[in-house]
Order: C-alpha cells, then sequence, then structure tokens
C-alpha cells in the first residue's frame, strides 16, 4: 500500500504521483474542478468530469470526455 502523503499533491502532483506509483497513466481518472485537469490530461483512457466548473467542462467538451451532473446541490 502506498504511504500517505503531506502535502496532499495538487494540480501536476496528482499525475507524478500516479506515475511513480503506478508507472503508466491511469486507465480512469475522475475529477470535479480544474484542479484534476492535469491528472485528466494524463494519458488515454476513461476519463470523467463532475459538472459544476466551467473551466473543466469546456476542456471535457474538447477532449469528449465524459461529463456526469453532479448530484450535489
Amino acid at each position: 500500500s502506498a504511504a500517505n502523503l503531506k502535502p496532499v499533491p495538487t494540480r501536476t502532483g496528482k499525475a507524478e504521483i500516479v506515475k511513480a506509483s503506478v508507472g503508466r497513466a491511469p486507465d480512469f481518472a475522475l475529477g470535479r474542478d480544474s484542479a484534476d485537469l492535469d491528472l485528466l490530461s494524463y494519458g488515454a483512457g476513461l476519463r470523467v468530469i463532475l459538472s459544476g466548473d466551467k473551466e473543466l467542462e469546456a476542456k471535457a467538451k474538447e477532449k469528449g470526455w465524459l461529463i456526469q451532473p453532479s448530484l450535489a446541490r
């Protein structure tokens, strides 16, 4: 199991941690805001975003990623 990282990685750090831990791009990535853009852009495979962040939604439409309507209000 992976050790807990402190501080918690954000933005480009998420993709770097996946690469260091797994050694390749993930087959599936889920994002909820623009801070997840680097992770979602790393590699190929199924990419899903939760609606609510207009910048991320625009990028998802451009890249052909799935957009899941957020259930939170």
